[in-house]
């Protein structure tokens, strides 16, 4: 699988493409546990944790990894 890091002044244009985003944490025992409010958790990723927006557009993937404990992924609609 091959993943497009997007730079970070473009993220935003991209938001409006994701849907079904899921938590990966220690905390949930990484089960992919699916995130309510799906616009704020990305933005906090991205501008507080500085996390770097990855999608697949050939499979409509894509994933924010935060650290080895803590990564999001999410359907991408490209």
């Amino acid at each position: 699988m091959t993943f497009q890091t997007i730079p970070a002044k473009f993220t935003p244009k991209h938001l409006d493409k994701i849907s079904n985003l899921r938590c990966f944490s220690l905390d949930n025992s990484f089960s992919g546990k699916p995130v309510e409010n799906h616009q704020d958790a990305i933005e906090f990723a991205i501008n507080k944790m500085d996390g770097r927006l990855q999608v697949n557009k050939t499979t409509g993937e894509g994933r924010i990894r935060l650290h080895s404990n803590l990564w999001y992924e999410f359907d991408y609609q490209a």
